[in-house]
């Protein structure tokens, strides 16, 4: 039996808890009231604390620590890996506590205004990744990335679970609190690191010493949290009545500003500037009077970024420079921005090639060496862009522009029917209405800034949560009775939890053995890698790092024939050398045919092929050509220079020096720190009697 209502009745205008009578309780002390538990079920405690817990530990969830005993990190992929895993423990955990309450118990189901969009989306991203180049990689996900169909219904999940709980503004509240304490620690931490302080040893870093990037792995993963972190932290400072709190949570928002400004991140900036004009703009409109400690607190907070960006200046690095940073955002023909700029017109490619399906969730890893602009060179011949770093373009791609508009739907549309709560000019606002303004900043301020950035599963599950709260005041709610079937579909909601959480751990087993593997070496490599593999089948890291470990076996194999050579052990070596060979092979095709899109595997193919040819038979050589022709011609990763210096020293070996010089002189000019390239590019050409030097990159278009 259900009927519907609208609004929540059991809220008031003081924010207070309502007792048995109906009449208002003011916040009062005790954990429980701390966790806004009154009042609640034990189910629905455990779903409002799954809640909480995402909100608190997916920021700081990584496997960099070894577990005791071990002698190795949890996982290879220390960050996104295992806050995704989180994320979908405390998901499942919830919404399998909710189920419980409301169909053993009855209670209220409660709508938000963009439901019908949420489901619209869900059933685009089914239909693309039906239809995607690797729908593997559309359900699951990319390595490190991780954001496929499964994801998208996680969020929705998300959605849904907060949806059902903030049904009062003390929730709300309470919600911005553990996001703050969390975030916390997350901005501590980064700018410990900016100063020189971080206690754990990260090795070699793919960015700037010093650059903050805290429990998230890259500066410009962290950044996008910060932008959230600022805006909440200013609301709960402003919303909050005793003095002493007031300064706790302007201290964090201090903190926040300094790491906002550590991570270096351009598009952050300009994100973390939009999102705290609308703060200002709510300030303006609710007529909140500052305070001494507000006043001291913004003093304090500019003054140290003033000092921070004084002592940037004069940094050499033009990353780590504010000024040399902030006057490059618009040029497009050099360093980061102009390959962004090309990473961008490669998208924009990719989207007029298959404009209404696209191509899957997230593959764009796979789309990019077919759509590669000529002259992108990235951070080397080795760089190949795994996302656009443009959300919306990245939703193009992905989703097809279709599926693009579904999530500006949702977003806006989220945001136009809450902002008359938010924006509503008076003489005075509630410290609910504040918070709920900073929830809204806070949204805008994660998308704007991912439209120079990648969407992260951490912090995007973040902006689902915002979304809901700042959609939860104008929620609807509709009663839900005893259910016959009640207690069946609490058992079976229970059960389908209980199997995703095991499910969740596979990931994190397979993981395992992939990090071990990359610090074994030989048989022993190849074993765990295949192992991994077995645990996780459709993850082609683990496969291509199979193909990796195989080679390196087939590379010992070589030099053991070299070293017996002309001796009476050479045709034992020769005779190992092909049982080894064929166990590279075997396991070279099976990562081809499960990941045809992957263009290392042609790469991996091609090498195996032309060292046979050294080795084995110089018909080898002909295999060699083939592969390096169908990933370039037939899959199109027409300016790869490894796949085109593959191509030439097969041409080159069959005595095709004309064609091969082509190969190899395009590959070299692709590609000036490819060493392997440049000595082949260099004997061909004498060869050949042609002028040495690589000369520019030649104007092209596909």
């Amino acid at each position: 039996m259900v009927s519907k209502s609208k609004g929540d009745k059991r809220r008031n205008s003081h924010g207070g808890e309502p007792n048995r009578q109906g009449t208002a309780v003011p916040g009062g002390g005790g954990v429980a009231a701390s966790l806004s538990l009154s009042g609640m079920s034990a189910p629905q405690r455990i779903a409002w604390l799954a809640l909480l817990a995402l909100v608190f530990v997916v920021p700081l969830a990584m496997g960099r620590l070894a577990l005791p005993g071990a002698q190795t990190p949890i996982t290879f992929d220390q960050f996104d890996l295992i806050k995704t895993f989180v994320i979908r423990v405390c998901v499942s955990i919830g919404l399998a506590a909710w189920a419980w309450h409301i169909l053993i118990e009855g209670g209220r189901l409660r709508r938000s205004k963009v439901d019908y969009l949420i489901v619209a989306l869900l059933g685009w991203v089914a239909l693309t990744t039906i239809t995607s180049i690797h729908p593997q990689t559309a359900l699951f996900g990319t390595y490190r990335r991780y954001e496929g169909f499964l994801t998208y219904l996680t969020y929705a999940g998300t959605f849904f679970l907060a949806i059902q709980l903030l049904d009062r503004g003390s929730r709300i509240r309470t919600l911005a609190k553990t996001f703050f304490w969390s975030a916390a620690v997350v901005n501590a931490y980064a700018v410990l690191q900016y100063l020189g302080l971080d206690p754990v040893e990260w090795g070699p870093l793919s960015f700037e010493e010093n650059r903050a990037f805290s429990f998230f792995g890259n500066p410009e993963l962290l950044a996008g949290y910060v932008v959230m972190s600022l805006t909440i932290a200013l609301s709960l400072a402003l919303a909050e009545e005793r003095t002493s709190w007031r300064a706790v949570y302007w201290s964090g928002f201090v903190v926040a500003l300094v790491s906002w400004i550590a991570t270096f991140t351009r598009g952050a900036w300009i994100a973390g500037a939009v999102a705290l004009l609308v703060m200002l703009v709510v300030v303006i409109m609710t007529g909140v009077k500052l305070r001494g400690v507000d006043k001291a607190f913004l003093g304090a907070g500019g003054a140290a970024g003033a000092a921070l960006v004084a002592l940037s200046l004069s940094a050499t690095n033009e990353v780590m420079n504010v000024w040399l940073r902030l006057s490059s955002i618009l040029d497009f023909s050099t360093g980061s921005a102009g390959n962004r700029f090309r990473i961008w017109q490669s998208a924009l490619d990719a989207v007029a090639d298959r404009p209404i399906l696209g191509f899957g969730a997230d593959t764009f890893k796979l789309v990019f060496p077919k759509y590669r602009p000529i002259d992108y060179l990235g951070d080397g011949y080795l760089t190949v862009a795994d996302n656009v770093h443009n959300y919306p373009l990245q939703l193009a791609v992905a989703l097809g522009i279709p599926g693009l508009l579904l999530v500006i739907a949702v977003f806006g549309y989220a945001a136009y029917s809450s902002a008359p709560t938010v924006f509503l000019r008076s003489e005075s606002a509630s410290a609910d209405r504040l918070v709920l303004a900073g929830f809204w900043a806070a949204c805008v301020g994660y998308l704007a800034h991912l439209f120079f950035a990648l969407s992260i599963t951490s912090t995007t599950v973040l902006l689902w949560v915002a979304t809901a709260a700042v959609l939860a005041p104008s929620a609807r709610s509709i009663q839900v009775g005893e259910l016959r079937w009640g207690r069946a579909g609490a058992v079976s909601a229970a059960v389908l939890a209980a199997a995703v959480v095991v499910a969740s751990f596979v990931p994190l087993h397979a993981d395992n053995l992939y990090v071990k593997s990359k610090l074994a070496q030989g048989q022993d490599r190849v074993a765990l890698a295949e192992k991994a593999a077995r645990a996780l089948p459709y993850e082609s890291a683990y496969r291509s790092e199979i193909s990796i470990a195989r080679m390196d076996v087939f590379v010992e194999a070589l030099l053991q024939v070299d070293a017996v050579r002309g001796t009476a052990s050479e045709q034992a070596a020769r005779s190992a050398l092909q049982g080894v060979f064929v166990d590279t092979e075997r396991a070279m095709l099976d990562a081809m045919e499960r990941s045809p899109w992957e263009f290392e595997n042609y790469i991996f193919l091609a090498n195996l092929y032309a060292a046979a040819g050294d080795y084995i038979d110089p018909t080898y050589y002909d295999r060699s050509i083939e592969v390096a022709r169908t990933g370039i011609e037939d899959r199109g990763f027409t300016y790869d220079a490894r796949l085109r210096f593959q191509l030439a020293r097969g041409l080159h070996a069959r005595g095709q020096s004309q064609e091969a010089f082509e190969h190899i002189k395009l590959a070299a000019q692709l590609a000036p720190d490819y060493p392997e390239a440049q000595l082949l590019f260099a004997e061909i050409a004498r060869e050949l009697g042609e002028p040495a030097g690589t000369g520019s990159v030649p104007d092209e278009t596909r």
